[in-house]
């Protein structure tokens, strides 16, 4: 749901749906699109059952969907050992490039998670 506030939308994206992940490393399948992001956005993590823990909770970028993507220095959040726990990563789009993506490792699992991208998008009335 977008909500109008002056010239920018508040848009939410689905960095990577709600899903059961087991033991292992963790990278959200698709690079969200940040064009036309301003200025701050933020991954927001939730986590529902938990049998064991997620470690390395960051966020990656990249200049295409498909390329090479890489950790974002400081856009990390804490370990994840409790049932249901919420994680905000905040970046500002200004210092990234143009596509994102959520990483984590599950070292015991699994672990029910989901990733949700909060921010302003210009707004072309």
């Amino acid at each position: 749901m977008d909500t109008t506030v002056g010239l920018v939308r508040i848009t939410p994206a689905v960095i990577h749906p709600s899903v059961s992940q087991g033991a292992g490393a963790f990278l959200s399948t698709t690079g969200v699109d940040l064009q036309g992001y301003e200025g701050v956005v933020q991954a927001v993590v939730t986590t529902g059952a938990v049998t064991g823990s997620m470690s390395l909770v960051r966020l990656l970028d990249c200049d295409t969907v498909a390329g090479t993507y890489v950790d974002i220095a400081g856009a990390t959040a804490a370990d994840v050992t409790t049932a249901n726990q919420v994680r905000q990563i905040p970046v500002d789009v200004r210092s990234i490039r143009r596509f994102l993506k959520y990483g984590a490792t599950v070292t015991t699992g699994p672990i029910l998670i989901g990733v949700t991208l909060i921010g302003f998008k210009k707004y072309n009335a």
